[in-house]
């Protein structure tokens, strides 16, 4: 039912697919492939549930901005095609968390020990994306997080960002965990993955 892997060139026509649907979503992040910016990503990640495309996201390293850093679920974007999740933490009710943040989150573990794992969501309505504001306002007022703490604000590719520090152990422990609901193999998942380079 569901597959997560890196992202190949066959997956670039399933994205495509999808570009209008995000467009008059306002999704602006993801209303093109230029718009993407996949060249900026480490690992790419999709998610198929029963052969339809229903997640994207990236792994980036943000280095030019903070040191040692990487982010998660950078452009992550759903199409109709997703899994209702939820919980007592704010982790718990997006799928996204459970499919692609760990993945993303181990690899950083697994590759740059000495880094650490950021999300950011905008903070600023001007910028052209109230859909990630949107996202900054449901993170804020959620009463309990898992493994996402506030650090504060930083311009982050012109843009104002907030910035959540992620627990990469509890993150990681996230996704095995919803993985294992479905019977699926976390670390059968991440062995098979590999860094961008399309």
């Amino acid at each position: 039912m569901i597959l997560t892997k890196s992202l190949d060139k066959q997956d670039l026509s399933d994205i495509e697919n999808w570009l209008e649907y995000w467009k008059n979503k306002n999704y602006l992040a993801n209303s093109s492939l230029k718009n993407f910016k996949f060249k900026r990503a480490e690992l790419i990640l999709v998610t198929y549930l029963k052969d339809q495309l229903s997640f994207v996201s990236y792994l980036e390293n943000l280095n030019v901005f903070m040191p040692k850093t990487f982010r998660i679920l950078t452009r992550g974007v759903k199409t109709k095609y997703k899994l209702n999740t939820s919980g007592k933490y704010f982790e718990d009710n997006s799928s996204a968390f459970g499919l692609h943040a760990g993945l993303q989150a181990y690899w950083v573990k697994d590759n740059y020990k000495d880094h650490k794992v950021i999300m950011s969501t905008n903070a600023d309505e001007h910028d052209g994306n109230k859909k990630s504001v949107q996202a900054t306002r449901l993170i804020t007022k959620f009463p309990h997080k898992k493994f996402c703490s506030f650090d504060g604000i930083k311009k982050i590719w012109y843009v104002n960002q907030c910035i959540w520090n992620i627990d990469i152990n509890t993150c990681i422990n996230h996704s095995i965990e919803f993985y294992d609901r479905y019977d699926l193999n976390f670390f059968k998942i991440y062995n098979n993955l590999k860094k961008y380079s399309i």
